[in-house]
């Protein structure tokens, strides 16, 4: 501004102002924070001049950065704060760009229905077109959704979804979060994959080869899966997928079979494709083939049919098979054995059979076959050696022979280290053995070195049953055959009891002989048995659902057990169906060490059965009612214990330290989560600022929900959230709603409770003293969320208000946040203040956020002692205010004090100021007007009154200078109207010092005036004339005959003034006719006289005409004028110039006027004065 300021004053000027102009034309809002809009205009010129100047607005709601501005291109950002906006308001305002290049406007509208949220170009109006922008473009929908304007602009009037928004927002990945929280609003289906098949066999895997699995997908949306394999040999390609990979609603898995990674034969492996909505397993078998895959194929059948055949001849020996039955079965198992035909084994098979089926040829020719191989039977196999004299011996009646056949057999019993198919051999032939205890010793000793053959526990059963009396420990073989026996239920009654009796005195649990008493049982339903079962599975401390079954039993037959009745609580299944006998109650009555949980579990039995057996419940009331407040007291909680709260829990017996105990309870839930794959669960609650977490154990948790508004949201091991109710279920643990205001009385700082409360009041019509003291004693807790405080605070405001408490009302008043008053409500915590006359806090909320909407007279009483009290430092909210105020009318002289001195406007806005001052001092505001004034080239016509009083209190001399010589050049240039204090001024000071412009100003007012004063005709005469001498010749001249002598030939010429660019080339095209032949146009150049007012003269006479226009080159172009014509008529001839022009002029008028005498007259003398010039001036 100084600069242009003294350019001025120096007399430099610039011929036109560059225009401003304002990009974009059309101003695009972006929604950026919760009710900020923002745009951005850059400013800039049409000469693309460095440029300098301010950007101002008197709307409170505006925030302007930068302010100031300096350069070609200056971007300006303009940001509109909504939150000052009343509601359902279009809002309407305008920035003034005040610069040395001059002064623009620019309109500002937002809409009442405006765009709620921005992305991609597209406007998204509602959540229907957020949908489709998210089908077409997720990454733009994802930015979207993290944006304030997604939830502040499309869910501003939804609670409940901006509730699940903020819950799944803190979620792990953002398009989990998007696609989670359209599925939670019902906006779409989530994404489920399926597949063809879910088996899948490949036989003959020689070489590593591909195959896929096509998965499909029911909708649109993003989801991610897992696949893996759980075997080597199958590799998957995309262990990690995303329905971004989806091609339409297909996408194909690839995976890879290498038979390097397998064995021979049948290879297993399950693919899984899971996430946390589902899993899919497919199972794939593969067969690598082979040499080795045959061979063990062959031997996996003969091991089949020996294993088929064994278990004939068990059942064969224990009776349960016929003769016959078993011949036939077994034949039939050797012919679809496999074996060679003619191999030993196979062989000797079938001489056992003919044995038993007395086929004498059969057998003496087989045994002749073998007899021929035995010498080498005897070095390959020998244990098929032994089974073929054990054939040989049992079929021969010459004992000499059956002896040999024993010697050989005890042979190859050393010989091969007692083998235990050896030892079978001898069982049946050698007469040592044939003693029972013999027998039964040998066996044991063969068990007890590892043998675990079913024929040998099947001869140790026998002989048991025989003789029980053998049965005289439990070692660990014997278990193992008496096992084998009971379940292939091959055990006597008397060796079961002899069993039972042993097992009663073991000291240790044992698994295994559990099992058999157990299978025992079923056979022998002894109590004795029952006993057994019962005292070991309490020495093993068993409390499983199979237990309970053995411990009900136990006391259903009044078994005399120490602590069969608590393992029979321990291990109970408790469900709504089961009950308690009567033996139960009775015996826990008198005598109960139970833990806490099944104490809580039976007497909550015995109070759902009250209306069934109040007997029972009075014998137990008091034994209940202690150990429930014990409890209480305690602080513990259970579905059970809530039975008990529930029935012995009353406000009679109810005291401080059970209330606070009890009020922790009243509001927790039990929940109850289905999926496996959640880990937890978050619940967050609208009116607090934090969430709280519990984790599930075995898909149960314990939480706290104080309010219906409440929302759970489950989380996976991937951290994200999902809002899907039908996934758990939730169960109150207690039922005590009516005792809230109860526990309220003891206990006035538990958060939950009180916001359990606060929440059934809020649906009162009218509010009572105690409803004022809950929503006081939330208020004093901590982590309420602002607008939630905010809403409480209001409600005691109001109600303060409406009974006239001032005194709490101001307290109230006082602890206002002003950030948590919705628009709606601002105007009536104004009104709060302003009947406290809490003037500064009302004030701190206008300067907030506005006045819009506030009564004037309201405004202006709340706002006077903060203008009186205003600091030396501008506020721009302060500023918008005063001007609000001081546009109405309804200012004081504080406020306009405040205005005149950091107020920023236009000139005409500065000059309403100036005006209104009065009386005050307003010489700095006047130095500011003219000042901008001169900077903006904005002139209005109190200007001139307002330099006229700065001039008198002789103010800044630059400022002064400039501004006269500015409007001297405007007049001379622009024509502007100068007062005529000005043109005084200009004559004053023109003959102190010399100064063109106001010279020139001065004599061309003069020139219009009809008379002059003797001193303003000297003045006149000797400016004219000089300048005339010094070639600068204007057009105005000629207004002075008859006021002044003017030089000779200035009234003998006419002159075509042209204003323009003193830079650019100016050319006047003319022609000077007479008649209709008009001739072509001439070209001159026209001179730049002063500050590019040209001037071309020119002589016509009477009869002439001048036609001409001008062009004017810049930019490389040329500018044409229009046509215009100038012709000398009776008023532009002065024959008392004495001119020769003129006489000629006036001449040529008497010839065509038809005045012939005047006309000889004019000619005889303009002759004489010709002869005597030429005899009195001789040429040189």
């Amino acid at each position: 501004m100084r600069e242009k300021i003294n350019r001025l004053a120096e007399g430099n000027y610039e011929y036109e102002q560059s225009r401003v102009i304002v990009t974009p034309e059309v101003l695009d809002w972006n929604h950026v924070t919760k009710q900020v809009y923002q745009t951005s205009l850059v400013i800039s010129n049409e000469k693309r001049h460095l440029m300098k100047g301010i950007v101002t607005t008197h709307a409170p709601e505006i925030t302007i950065d930068p302010v100031n501005f300096r350069g070609v291109d200056s971007t300006i950002v303009v940001s509109v704060d909504m939150e000052r906006v009343k509601p359902g308001e279009n809002f309407e305002s305008v920035l003034q760009i005040i610069s040395d290049c001059g002064n623009e406007k620019v309109s500002l509208c937002i809409p009442k229905e405006s765009v709620k949220a921005k992305a991609s170009g597209h406007q998204i109006e509602d959540l229907s077109q957020f949908v489709s922008l998210v089908q077409k473009d997720i990454e733009a929908g994802v930015k979207l959704f993290d944006t304030p304007a997604f939830r502040d602009g499309l869910l501003a009037k939804d609670a409940q979804k901006q509730a699940i928004y903020d819950g799944l927002r803190a979620s792990a990945g953002r398009k989990n979060a998007l696609d989670n929280f359209l599925v939670s609003i019902g906006k779409k289906k989530p994404v489920t994959i399926a597949v063809e098949q879910v088996y899948r066999q490949y036989d003959a895997c020689r070489e590593a080869f591909q195959d896929e699995i096509s998965i499909t997908k029911n909708t649109w949306g993003y989801e991610e899966f897992q696949i893996c394999s759980d075997a080597s040999f199958l590799r998957i390609e995309n262990e990690h997928i995303t329905t971004e990979e989806f091609v339409g609603d297909r996408f194909v898995c690839k995976y890879e079979i290498d038979p390097e990674q397998m064995v021979m034969g049948k290879n297993y492996a399950r693919i899984e494709i899971k996430n946390t909505r589902q899993t899919i397993k497919i199972s794939v078998v593969a067969v690598k083939p082979g040499v080795q895959h045959e061979k063990a194929q062959k031997n996996r059948r003969e091991q089949r049919t020996l294993c088929q055949m064994l278990k004939r001849h068990l059942a064969f020996c224990m009776n349960r098979l016929p003769l016959q039955d078993y011949l036939q079965e077994m034949d039939q198992l050797l012919q679809g054995s496999g074996l060679e035909k003619n191999s030993t084994r196979l062989q000797l098979y079938r001489i056992h059979l003919a044995i038993m089926e007395h086929q004498a040829e059969v057998v003496t020719k087989g045994l002749n076959s073998l007899e021929e191989q035995a010498e080498e039977l005897r070095k390959e196999h020998p244990e098929r050696y032994a089974g073929f004299c054990y054939l040989k011996g049992i079929w021969t009646d010459d004992e000499s022979v059956k002896e040999e056949c024993i010697r050989q057999i005890r042979d190859c019993y050393e010989e091969t280290g007692q083998d235990a198919q050896v030892l079978w051999c001898l069982l049946y032939l050698d007469p040592e053995l044939q003693s029972e205890k013999k027998k039964f010793t040998t066996i044991l000793e063969q068990l007890t070195d590892g043998c675990y053959s079913p024929i040998f526990y099947l001869e140790i059963c026998q002989i048991l049953n025989d003789t029980p009396k053998y049965l005289t420990e439990l070692s660990e073989v014997i278990v193992q055959a008496l096992h084998w026996g009971c379940k292939n239920h091959f055990i006597e009654k008397e060796t079961a009891l002899r069993y039972v009796y042993l097992a009663g005195r073991l000291r240790q649990y044992s698994a295994g002989v559990l099992e058999d008493m157990t299978l025992l049982y079923d056979r022998y339903p002894e109590d004795e048995i029952l006993t057994v079962i019962c005292k070991m599975l309490m020495r093993g401390q068993i409390t499983t659902k199979d237990a309970f079954v053995w411990y009900e039993r136990g006391v259903n037959h009044n078994l005399k057990i120490t602590e069969l009745y608590e393992y029979y609580m321990y291990s109970i299944d408790e469900k709504e169906t089961m009950a308690f006998t009567h033996s139960v109650l009775l015996y826990f009555l008198y005598d109960n060490h139970l833990t806490v949980d099944k104490k809580a579990m039976l007497y909550a039995y015995v109070v759902r059965q009250k209306d069934k057996d109040p007997e029972t419940y009075e014998s137990y009331r008091t034994l209940m009612q202690n150990f429930t407040w014990k409890q209480l007291r305690e602080g513990r909680i259970s579905t059970n214990l809530g039975v008990l709260y529930n029935e012995f829990v009353t406000e009679e017996v109810l005291d401080k330290e059970m209330a606070v105990q009890l009020a922790g309870f009243l509001l927790q839930y039990e929940i109850t989560c289905d999926n496996p794959n959640m880990v937890g669960v978050y619940v967050s609650h609208p009116e607090l600022s934090e969430e709280h977490f519990a984790p599930f154990v075995k898909g149960k948790a314990v939480i706290t929900c104080a309010t219906s508004r409440a929302k759970l949201f489950l989380i996976d091991r991937e951290y994200h959230r999902y809002a899907d109710d039908s996934w758990y279920r939730l169960k109150p643990l207690l039922e005590m709603d009516g005792m809230k205001e109860v526990c309220y009385r003891f206990d006035k700082q538990n958060r939950a409770l009180l916001l359990a409360l606060g929440e059934q009041a809020s649906k009162q019509v009218v509010d009572t003293a105690e409803t004022v003291e809950l929503r006081a004693q939330l208020l004093a807790c901590e982590g309420l969320r602002e607008n939630y405080r905010h809403a409480l605070e209001l409600k005691q405001m109001q109600y303060f208000y409406q009974r006239g408490e001032r005194g709490r009302l101001e307290e109230a008043l006082e602890q206002l946040d002003w950030t948590t008053v919705e628009a709606g409500e601002r105007g009536r915590m104004i009104e709060y203040c302003a009947w406290c006359e809490c003037f500064a806090k009302a004030m701190e909320g206008i300067l907030q956020f506005g006045f819009e909407g506030i009564p004037i007279k309201r405004l202006q009483t709340i706002s006077e002692q903060a203008f009186q009290d205003a600091s030396a430092v501008p506020d721009e909210r302060m500023l918008c205010l005063a001007w609000k105020l001081f546009t109405e009318n309804a200012y004081s002289e504080p406020v306009l004090k405040y205005l005149m001195r950091f107020f920023s406007g236009t000139v005409a806005e500065l000059v309403c100021l100036w005006q209104a001052a009065g009386d005050l001092s307003r010489e700095s505001l006047e130095e500011r007007l003219l000042a901008q004034s001169i900077f903006s080239g904005e002139v209005v016509p109190e200007v001139f009154t307002v330099f006229a009083q700065y001039k008198e209190h002789a103010g800044n001399k630059q400022i002064i200078r400039a501004f006269k010589k500015w409007m001297a050049y405007e007049y001379l240039l622009r024509g502007r109207q100068l007062p005529e204090e000005l043109f005084a001024d200009y004559f004053v000071d023109v003959q102190k010092k010399e100064d063109m412009p106001c010279l020139l100003a001065v004599l061309k007012h003069m020139s219009g005036k009809a008379e002059l004063s003797e001193e303003e005709a000297k003045f006149a005469d000797y400016h004219v004339g000089k300048l005339y001498d010094q070639k600068m010749i204007f057009a105005f001249y000629r207004n002075f005959y008859g006021k002044i002598s003017l030089p000779e030939h200035v009234l003998d010429q006419v002159y075509v003034e042209y204003i323009a660019n003193p830079d650019h080339d100016v050319a006047l095209h003319y022609r000077i006719y007479v008649g209709a032949d008009k001739g072509k146009y001439a070209e001159v150049k026209m001179h730049n006289v002063f500050a590019g007012i040209h001037v071309r003269e020119f002589v016509l006479f009477e009869d002439e005409r001048l036609e001409y226009y001008i062009t004017e080159h810049y930019n490389g172009k040329d500018h044409r004028s229009e046509v215009q014509e100038i012709t000398t008529g009776k008023d532009d001839i002065h024959p008392d110039t004495g001119s020769r022009y003129a006489k000629l002029n006036e001449m040529m008028a008497a010839k065509n006027s038809g005045e012939d005498e005047k006309l000889i007259d004019l000619m005889e003398s303009f002759t004489m004065e010709r002869e005597i010039a030429a005899s009195i001036f001789e040429p040189l």
